[in-house]
């Protein structure tokens, strides 16, 4: 007898990092809170990869002030991006997490 198993996820239409705090207040060990925005800065490695691991591949949508990108999926999370610094014309800049209230 052969068994196959799969497992579906769905995903409610809500932005990434609303998401990522849902899914680690209910999926990563030891968690007595819900966690917020500015908590994803400072993540433990282990729900760093837990995140990598459930994301990797998802396809997101981002609105930009143009208007909305096609849908891409998500290859990689970097921990600490905020303090990745690159060029962006003649300006130095960074990746920043805003909550949006």
């Amino acid at each position: 007898m052969h068994v196959s198993f799969f497992t579906l996820v769905s995903y409610e239409e809500m932005p990434v990092l609303d998401w990522a705090c849902t899914f680690l207040t209910k999926f990563a060990a030891g968690r007595h809170q819900r966690i917020q925005i500015q908590d994803l800065e400072r993540l433990a490695e282990g729900d760093v990869k837990l995140l990598k691991n459930v994301l990797k591949g998802v396809r997101v949508t981002v609105t930009v002030p143009a208007g909305r990108r096609p849908a891409r999926p998500i290859k990689d999370l970097v921990p600490n991006v905020g303090n990745y610094h690159f060029m962006k014309g003649d300006e130095e800049t960074t990746i920043r997490v805003r909550s949006e209230q």
